[in-house]
């Protein structure tokens, strides 16, 4: 063969190798590099989703992303809605200047609450959205580090009047619940990658616990959540999506525009707890509240709880103000007190609060994290409870 046929051969063999690329990459669509990527893992097979809400809070999306493009960031939605199976979905801007949903991946029907799906989802998230940072909001219901299957950890109370057919109080976010499945605290920490997200951000109630926080220490740096209950309606997106795709995220302003998002609200709509953590402090915080349970530790289980601020609205309360509960073991001329408020400090940056909570739960004393006290009438609780890496660490092998 002379050297123009050579030539023609090698030309058709790169022709047909670039043909062949073409049509593989049809099935997923391009997607460039982007300084960061903000991940929704929206978890909507529950009532949220029946009611509607994760539709809302993706035509915030939309409208934050039309109104402002997100580039040199990226928004994108793991959604697991009833009625369909799941979706990565990059929520874009398109030529005409609207936000609209591009599909990257489709799913069969799957427990998005199986730390090995989550896992391969946050997988897929890399592979197919290549970036140098990515941060992380995880939306559903959730009850802390209650268990899976506990009585306590129930979906939202639809209660409606029985003559208007109108909703009593307003749904709320009571991580995860997809269908009748539940996650573990534990299986969230197993499941989220070390070194991936710069921050998580909780878009559920009660995940503003000294408890999730030290789960999730190794996970990000930072962790914006609420210790009581998040409205149905959540986070204000359309608000909030330039302050998480900054180059150094304003997750203070996360939290400020939430608070003032509902605090104008009236009744028990005005219902808002947000607080930003410093992951990277929780093992100092863990530390000095070992010291406090060495020493203190025997009062615990007889402490009065209903002197204690709470914030959950069961008929037991499981969710106390960290810095009340202190108060009231540690007197205030004992150095650990004034060790404890400094460890405290430089875990919680920010925090804010309404005045109550569905209007019925007064918020007098808030420091912005919340934790479980191993009480003597609940023994039920504290067995599950001893299994919590929070518990492994501040009380050891205690007995309580």
């Amino acid at each position: 063969m002379n050297y123009a046929g050579r030539c023609r051969l090698i030309l058709l063999f790169w022709s047909c190798l670039f043909l062949f690329s073409a049509c593989e990459k049809g099935h997923t669509p391009e997607v460039p590099w982007a300084e960061r990527t903000l991940l929704v893992y929206m978890v909507a097979d529950n009532s949220l989703g029946y009611s509607g809400f994760d539709s809302e809070n993706l035509d915030m999306l939309l409208a934050a992303v039309a109104e402002r493009d997100p580039s040199p960031g990226r928004v994108v939605v793991y959604r697991d809605a009833s009625g369909s199976g799941p979706k990565l979905l990059e929520v874009v801007r398109n030529a005409s200047g609207q936000g609209e949903l591009r599909t990257l991946k489709e799913y069969e029907s799957q427990n998005s609450l199986d730390p090995a799906i989550m896992r391969q989802v946050f997988s897929d998230v890399r592979s197919l959205t290549p970036g140098n940072d990515y941060g992380l909001i995880l939306w559903s219901h959730a009850t802390g580090w209650l268990p899976k299957g506990n009585l306590y950890a129930r979906s939202s109370r639809i209660r409606k009047n029985a003559v208007s057919g109108e909703l009593a109080e307003p749904l709320t976010r009571t991580f995860g619940e997809d269908g009748t499945a539940q996650m573990e605290l534990s299986d969230l920490a197993t499941a989220i990658p070390e070194g991936m997200f710069g921050y998580i951000v909780i878009d559920a109630c009660f995940m503003g616990e000294a408890e999730v926080a030290y789960a999730l220490r190794d996970k990000a740096d930072y962790l914006v959540a609420s210790p009581a209950e998040v409205l149905a309606n959540g986070l204000p997106y359309d608000q909030i999506v330039s302050d998480l795709l900054a180059s150094d995220a304003r997750l203070d302003e996360v939290c400020r525009k939430y608070y003032e998002y509902y605090n104008v609200q009236s009744g028990a709509y005005r219902t808002a707890t947000t607080a930003l953590y410093d992951l990277r402090q929780m093992d100092r915080l863990a530390e000095v509240m070992g010291r406090i349970v060495e020493y203190y530790g025997a009062q615990i289980p007889t402490l009065d709880l209903d002197e204690i601020q709470y914030f959950d609205r069961y008929s037991r309360h499981t969710m106390f103000d960290l810095e009340d509960v202190v108060a009231r073991l540690v007197p205030e001329t004992d150095p650990l007190r004034a060790e404890f408020n400094a460890a405290l400090a430089s875990v919680v940056l920010y925090k804010k609060t309404t005045p109550s909570v569905m209007a019925s739960l007064l918020i007098d004393t808030y420091c912005g994290m919340s934790v479980y006290v191993p009480h003597i009438d609940y023994a039920d609780l504290n067995e599950s409870y001893r299994q919590t890496a929070w518990y492994h660490s501040v009380y050891g092998e205690s007995s309580l």
